[in-house]
């Protein structure tokens, strides 16, 4: 009978929702509208029969323990009686029906809030799809109606959003989190997929909008609210079981189901949207290049701390990767927030962002070449027991990996005025001079490095790096000649 309730219920609201108008125009997000609502008016219901059933267990409890109770009709008949018991007594009572109503609810709750993630998932896929190949060519194609995307489909989200988090608070379900998280990183996307992936400039032409800048920050933001609140919901169920229960202090504290891995896919979102903007500078608003590319450096800096944050938590080899990944990246584009905002030409900036991106990653290696040195003092007889003392062997490899990231872009900057399509010689007295002092440094960089760790791949790379800096005075050294040789 409550199945054919919530049909008949769920049936109503529909014919309503769909006479009234008040839902959007497309077919698609008319299905997923009415959904969504169906899903937030289930875990609303459920969320209130809860409580409504938890204030009669107190009175219940009260009742039992001999204090006044107001109204004998706080107690239910015994026939009616779900009773839970704790260490041999009964702490509280509710009515059969009303357990089968709440799960009843839930499930409904449960398959009215995939159908709309599943209609809005297609519509997002296919504007991604097309703001992809728009940036790719960088040529906008105009397709922003397309499989039913719009604005529309925010306040869907939005709803479905507060259903879940509805259903978190009422049933303290953990996996009802992550699905939480992804509903607001998919708000963060549709949003930032809503605003024009170009805009027109003062040359006539169009240019790249900060429509990707606001998904980063969007994300890197989504990361360190989820890793605080999840720390803060830990401290206070500990803060609770050690007023209640002291003993279960020593238990293992609960897991997030799925919380890891989501994190782990959105840093690794956040590491490619941040090398396409080192790549693909972006200059929004007055502040041109340098306030953009500062802007990524915080992003991926809040992404780094998010994640080193939950991997103090619980260790995981993969998000350690991640984080030292992105804060690596984060020296590198404060490195390039350096760089002058003139010229605009994209080919005469890279000499120079190619400087800064070598500089940047040479500080990367010397920082995690030093804290491989100072971490040693969190190993017990050589075996790490903190989480300082397991990122040592990592922060070796990530110093050799900056170095030989380093040296990519410094031989890339060696070889630029001589590649096909470029015009510019890059061979004035500022921009060699920014090279050459970035080629050094990172030969400095190295020197220490190879000294400090003493491995056979970085005594190779210092090698490297002479030649890689010799073949850059050699190129800027002889303008006239149209290739080697």
């Amino acid at each position: 009978m409550l199945w054919v309730f919530v049909f008949s219920v769920s049936s109503a609201v529909t014919v309503v929702g769909s006479r009234l108008g008040w839902l959007p125009a497309s077919a698609t997000q008319l299905v997923a509208g009415i959904s969504a609502v169906l899903s937030l008016l289930w875990s609303v219901s459920a969320a209130v029969v809860v409580l409504l059933g938890k204030r009669r267990d107190r009175t219940a409890s009260l009742c039992q323990n001999g204090l006044t109770c107001d109204s004998k009709a706080a107690l239910p008949t015994p026939d009616r009686l779900e009773s839970r018991s704790h260490k041999g007594f009964v702490v509280g009572t509710r009515p059969a029906a009303q357990s089968g109503f709440v799960a009843v609810a839930h499930v409904a709750a449960l398959l009215f809030g995939v159908v709309p993630a599943v209609v809005l998932s297609v519509s997002l896929v296919m504007r991604m799809v097309y703001v992809g190949i728009d940036l790719v060519y960088a040529t906008p194609s105009y397709g922003e109606g397309v499989y039913g995307f719009g604005a529309g489909g925010l306040w869907i989200l939005g709803v479905l959003f507060v259903s879940c988090a509805v259903g978190m608070a009422s049933t303290m379900d953990r996996r009802l989190f992550t699905c939480a998280l992804w509903i607001a990183v998919t708000i963060a996307v549709w949003a930032s997929l809503l605003l024009p992936a170009f805009r027109p400039m003062a040359t006539g032409r169009l240019g790249r909008s900060g429509s990707t800048v606001a998904l980063l920050v969007s994300l890197a933001v989504l990361v360190a609210i989820a890793a605080v609140l999840t720390g803060w919901i830990e401290r206070r169920r500990r803060w609770r079981v050690a007023l209640s229960k002291p003993d279960d202090l020593v238990l293992p504290p609960r897991g997030w189901p799925g919380l890891r891995q989501s994190c782990g896919v959105i840093a690794v979102t956040v590491i490619l949207l941040v090398c396409y903007h080192l790549v693909v500078p972006v200059a929004i608003g007055p502040g041109g290049f340098g306030v953009t590319s500062l802007v990524v450096a915080g992003s991926a800096a809040v992404g780094a701390w998010a994640i080193f944050l939950i991997v103090s938590r619980t260790w995981s080899g993969n998000l350690a990767d991640a984080a030292m990944g992105l804060t690596s990246l984060a020296l590198c584009a404060f490195a390039v927030s350096l760089v002058p905002s003139r010229p605009v030409v994209l080919a005469e900036r890279y000499p120079m962002i190619f400087s800064a991106m070598i500089i940047g990653f040479a500080l990367a290696t010397a920082l995690w070449t030093w804290l491989s040195l100072v971490w040693e003092q969190q190993l017990n007889s050589g075996r790490p027991w903190t989480t300082a003392g397991r990122l040592i062997p990592r922060a070796k490899r990530f110093a050799f990996l900056n170095a030989a990231m380093a040296l990519v872009v410094g031989m890339l900057l060696a070889v630029w005025p001589r590649l096909r399509g470029i015009s510019t010689t890059d061979d004035e007295y500022g921009q060699v001079t920014a090279g050459l002092a970035a080629n050094l440094f990172l030969l400095l960089v190295i020197l220490w490095s190879s000294r400090r760790l003493k491995r056979l791949p970085i005594y190779i790379l210092t090698v490297v790096s002479v030649l890689s800096t010799a073949g850059f005075i050699l190129v800027r050294m002889l303008p006239f000649s149209p290739r080697f040789g």
